[in-house]
């Protein structure tokens, strides 16, 4: 089987993990019909009982607009959703999409603009659109043998360390590196750690996010203290913020610096309330895929899988427990940030060094030279 059919195999089967008798929602763009269209043909050859695909708007400041009619019945009918993203760069969204509430994948697939963007040198744009689908099978461990296989052992390794981390009930964590990033998280008492990898109510699994690397949780909003450097580029309005300095104290940016357009990096923190707050600490090994493939994706769901990084904005309710439908003061009395952005910043190096200080003052190497340790 050809990479591009393993890459829709991966998606379709082990990402939204459709089986016999399932529905599957495809929301897509009219950039990413035809591949749609395949994904369909998948999600049949896969058992699926029917498969409705729905185009998104093409305006790019258009919300994801629901029929609530239409997304009750979905909810009540058992359908899971495989949401197909066109990057554009050019024309970047800040908005938080409000998502049917079903078990659901999302999936990048190569655009003119996009490639052009993330390969520059190439004079044609089919050469660059070539090279963005082979490195996208590359970011995503697809091989034309066994990517299921492949596959089904990384979701094992992301979950043996969540289960590892969940053990210890951190305190808090200490990064560091050669950058000069030194920066103390404290972790709410009640958090979870967590990775991707879901599963629904009944148990079924489902994949957030393919590709995906990390395993995340959420810092408590007041406690995050000193100085952290960006190890690759932050993308606002389309440009790029390079060599990005932050310092914290109390949870809040208090002081911050960039080599490249820091005048970009002052208006997205004052454009979004709460973005001056972190919303996620996630942990990627230095080894990645991504990673090892020294690219800039100018798409934060690959950019975030090829390093450690912290979000700034919004916090995730599943990161904590309890929260279960808490109002936005509730959980900011619980001490998740909120905010209308989510956006991830880099951080992890090759000399990352991360402990965990358990609730016993207990030192545990978590991380040393980028890899996991624990």
């Amino acid at each position: 089987m050809d990479k591009l059919h393993e890459y829709i195999n991966l998606i379709v089967k082990i990402g939204v993990n459709i089986r016999a008798g399932q529905k599957l929602l495809i929301w897509c763009s009219a950039d990413t019909a035809s591949f749609a269209g395949m994904a369909m043909e998948a999600a049949y050859s896969a058992g699926a009982d029917n498969v409705e695909i729905y185009l998104e708007k093409s305006d790019p400041d258009s919300n994801l607009t629901i029929d609530r009619g239409k997304e009750k019945r979905w909810i009540d009918d058992g359908y899971r959703m495989l949401w197909l993203y066109a990057p554009d760069p050019k024309s970047p969204k800040y908005i938080q999409w409000k998502m049917p509430a079903l078990p659901w994948t999302f999936a990048c697939v190569p655009t003119p603009n996009w490639a052009g963007m993330v390969f520059p040198h190439k004079k044609y744009e089919k050469d660059a659109v070539d090279l963005l689908w082979e490195s996208i099978f590359a970011a995503c461990r697809i091989n034309e043998n066994n990517t299921e296989e492949i596959w089904l052992k990384h979701i094992n390794t992301l979950q043996a360390k969540v289960d590892a981390l969940m053990k210890y009930s951190f305190r808090s964590l200490r990064l560091k590196n050669s950058l000069g990033t030194d920066l103390f998280i404290d972790l709410p008492h009640n958090h979870v750690w967590l990775s991707c990898v879901n599963k629904t109510k009944s148990g079924d699994r489902f994949i957030a996010n393919i590709p995906t690397e990390e395993v995340f949780t959420a810092p408590l909003r007041t406690g995050v203290n000193g100085v952290v450097y960006a190890s690759r580029p932050f993308v606002f309005m389309g440009e790029t913020i390079n060599g990005i300095r932050l310092e914290f104290e109390n949870g809040k940016i208090v002081g911050y610096s960039a080599k490249k357009n820091q005048h970009l990096l002052e208006k997205f923190l004052a454009s979004y309330k709460n973005a001056n707050y972190l919303g996620e600490v996630a942990l990627v090994p230095h080894s990645s895929p991504i990673s090892r493939m020294n690219l800039f994706w100018y798409e934060s769901s690959f950019d975030e899988n090829a390093s450690c990084h912290i979000a700034f904005g919004h916090g995730y309710q599943q990161t904590i427990k309890d929260t279960s439908g808490k109002d936005e003061q509730k959980l900011l009395a619980m001490e998740l940030n909120q905010s209308p952005v989510h956006e991830d910043l880099m951080i992890g190096t090759a000399d990352t060094e991360i402990t965990g200080t358990t609730q016993n003052n207990h030192p545990v190497s978590i991380f040393s030279n980028g890899e996991w340790r624990i």
